[in-house]
């Protein structure tokens, strides 16, 4: 076998090894996955849409769990699978969070010396976060929120924090 042959060997073969996940990625719900409905709804802190925030369905009674980020007038689309696809049917605690992170204060390194830039290494500083909204909102065991999506109902979410 020459190395031209070689080569459309190992291209055939690759072609029909990846062939499945393009067909795939062409249509149709991958077998197994729950169904979702549409939900979503809105996130104000004092009246204002908070934006940029991060919406975290945690599920009680199943496995899967849905997320989003809030937009400019504070709305979001919740996402399980595909972006915007909704949330399974169920209870769910309700998380929502939003952070800066600002640089973290430089911390020597314990090794002194033994990297490249000699005896003045420091370790890069691990970012600090600020909490934009109330932090007891960012924790399931403290944010107080829970939610039921219902098959069939609107499954629209008011966030007052």
């Amino acid at each position: 076998m020459t190395v031209t042959d070689q080569a459309r060997a190992l291209l055939a073969g690759a072609a029909l090894l990846f062939l499945p996940q393009f067909l795939g990625c062409s249509g149709g719900e991958p077998a197994g996955r729950p169904a979702r409905v549409p939900a979503g709804g809105v996130v104000l802190e004092n009246g204002q849409p908070v934006a940029g925030a991060t919406v975290v369905f945690i599920p009680i009674a199943h496995k899967q769990g849905a997320a989003a980020t809030t937009d400019d007038s504070g709305r979001f689309s919740l996402m399980t699978f595909n972006p915007e696809d909704g949330a399974v049917p169920g209870s769910y605690q309700v998380t929502i969070r939003k952070v800066e992170l600002l640089p973290g204060k430089a911390v020597k390194s314990s090794e002194g010396g033994s990297g490249e830039g000699g005896e003045d290494d420091e370790a890069p500083p691990p970012p600090i976060e600020k909490h934009l909204i109330p932090e007891k909102y960012s924790q399931v065991a403290t944010s107080g929120l829970q939610v039921d999506v219902v098959d069939g109902q609107a499954n629209e979410f008011s966030f007052e924090l």
